[in-house]
């Protein structure tokens, strides 16, 4: 089941605070931010307890992010590169025309890497 929740974003470093359950929200907290507060960084990292819908997240802003000439967007799932995958790993992502293009041209790119925890690369390789 998909729920379409308004998601939340807290600053790393900083203990949430929680209300029965809950991540407190309110417009005087500065370490919780809305999507649209924070889509301008140059680097956003999701990171939760298994099932907690991180991986439909970030499909759901990959799919909605605008891209123009100016822009580009990938996505990659990690969890289907297996142990042994670290040459196909290296070519299909940071060997893409599309990583090519960006270091190119000095444009903007946009770089999903979903299921880094379940990635089953050999980390010492």
């Amino acid at each position: 089941m998909n729920y379409d929740w308004k998601r939340y974003w807290h600053k790393f470093g900083n203990s949430p605070r929680i209300f029965n359950g809950f991540l407190y929200v309110s417009e005087y907290l500065k370490d919780v931010f809305s999507l649209d507060e924070v889509s301008n960084k140059q680097c956003l990292i999701l990171l939760g307890e298994p099932g907690m819908g991180k991986s439909k997240e970030i499909e759901r802003i990959y799919e909605t992010q605008i891209v123009d000439e100016n822009t580009d967007k990938l996505y990659f799932n990690l969890s289907s590169y297996g142990h042994g995958d670290t040459e196909r790993l290296i070519r299909e992502i940071f060997q893409s025309d599309k990583i090519n293009q960006w270091q190119a041209n000095n444009t903007n790119l946009y770089l999903y890497l979903d299921s880094l925890d379940e990635a089953l690369l050999g980390i010492n390789t």
